[in-house]
């Protein structure tokens, strides 16, 4: 009679711990698959911790699936070439503001994007693009409203960080 006990046992302990990987694995979809470095940006007289995107793939993720983006952080995208950029919400569980800068800092456009896809089932090429317009060589990723809030405008100067920079984009 022990032996069976002890039998049943194991089995229990099999099942979890296999449940527990099924779940962990789950989960860890939700996550961003590298961890990018982070700087200090000054925007508008306020600090911002900015997460920066300098590889493709951390370009690619960009803030998607996220369920919130914190007050004062954000996303620094660096480019090693710079061109017209155009950007979607792919996976995006939040709106987000953008703010593309061309290779001096200054802004060349902004816009506010509303969650439109945050499932990833409508294809990437019936998704809103939204265009820099101008050759740009950053771009900038926030909460949205923090354009409003910031006050930012087209022409006005950001100073990207030589920090940010260093990690030579890919």
């Amino acid at each position: 009679m022990p032996y069976r006990n002890t039998k049943g046992f194991i089995w229990f302990g099999f099942y979890s711990v296999v449940v527990w990987l099924c779940s962990s694995l789950w989960t860890a979809q939700a996550v961003p698959h590298m961890i990018a470095p982070v700087v200090e940006m000054t925007i508008s007289n306020q600090i911002f911790k900015m997460e920066v995107a300098h590889t493709p793939t951390l370009r690619f993720d960009g803030l998607s699936r996220r369920s919130a983006i914190p007050p004062h952080t954000g996303m620094l995208f660096t480019y090693p070439d710079i061109r017209v950029r155009r950007y979607v919400m792919r996976h995006c569980w939040v709106p987000i503001d953008v703010v593309f800068l061309d290779s001096q800092g200054t802004i060349i456009a902004l816009h506010s994007m509303p969650v439109e896809d945050p499932d990833g089932v409508v294809p990437e090429n019936k998704l809103t693009r939204y265009s820099s317009g101008k050759p740009a060589q950053y771009a900038l990723e926030f909460a949205q409203g923090s354009i409003n809030m910031l006050e930012l405008k087209q022409g006005q100067r950001i100073t990207v960080p030589s920090s940010a920079i260093l990690p030579v984009a890919q």
